[in-house]
């Protein structure tokens, strides 16, 4: 089933979306196992892996409470402070931050099928526009709205409407893809944005207005906002 309407214009979450979660979050503590090594206890890389992907939950779990948790979880000969794992999360983590598989073929042929892009992403200006930078996105963007320049966080509306007055893009038919229930689906929903749910093969939380679309890869997107003729 494709849109009933004209799509002109796409909008990406950034996080885990265009991202690759899982594998940015590897090649981190693949860094942090060798900068941090001679500090902690006996650990094996596979074992601090689990750990850091437990206390980053899929990227959505508060940072503060994360770099506690690295503090409390990891077997340190003496324990950092939370400021010594942000000031590390925050420099070195956009360097590891991976692209989603299909990601620049998905974004290339979007383009040259005439749609605008852009990005709407909630967290710190420097290290976001230091992850679009590290996947190699930004030439493909019309706009990049982060939360932290505007002053709004998804779901917030306002976040949303301040990226479609920076393309001139009418609400209904512009879509937003995203992997959060609440932030991207429920906050696009709200914007009166055509939702697209980024599911990852999981099933909808029932708890939450449904997505309009949902796919389970980015080269679906594709399919979905082109017509069967193309």
């Amino acid at each position: 089933m494709r849109p009933s309407m004209s799509i002109a214009t796409i909008l990406f979450d950034l996080d885990n979306t265009l991202t690759d979660r899982k594998r940015s979050i590897h090649a981190f503590s693949l860094l942090f196992y060798r900068h941090f090594a001679d500090q902690l206890k006996t650990i094996t890389p596979d074992r601090l892996e689990r750990i850091m992907q437990l206390c980053d939950g899929g990227g959505y779990r508060p940072k503060e409470i994360m770099f506690s948790d690295l503090v409390s979880r990891l077997p340190w000969f003496q324990s950092p402070t939370a400021d010594t794992m942000r000031e590390f999360w925050y420099t070195r983590s956009p360097r590891c931050m991976k692209g989603r598989e299909g990601l620049h073929e998905t974004l290339q042929t979007l383009r040259e099928r005439g749609f605008r892009l852009g990005i709407i992403t909630n967290g710190q200006a420097q290290a976001q526009n230091a992850t679009i930078d590290a996947i190699g996105v930004r030439d493909y963007m019309d706009t990049v709205v982060v939360s932290e320049t505007v002053g709004y966080r998804k779901p917030d509306p306002t976040i949303f409407k301040l990226a479609l007055q920076k393309l001139n893009a009418a609400p209904s038919t512009t879509l937003f893809v995203g992997d959060h229930p609440l932030n991207d689906v429920f906050g696009a929903v709200t914007s009166g944005i055509v939702s697209v749910w980024l599911s990852d093969g999981f099933d909808w939380p029932g708890h939450y207005p449904e997505p309009e679309f949902q796919i389970s890869s980015l080269p679906e997107l594709v399919q979905l906002v082109t017509p069967a003729s193309v």
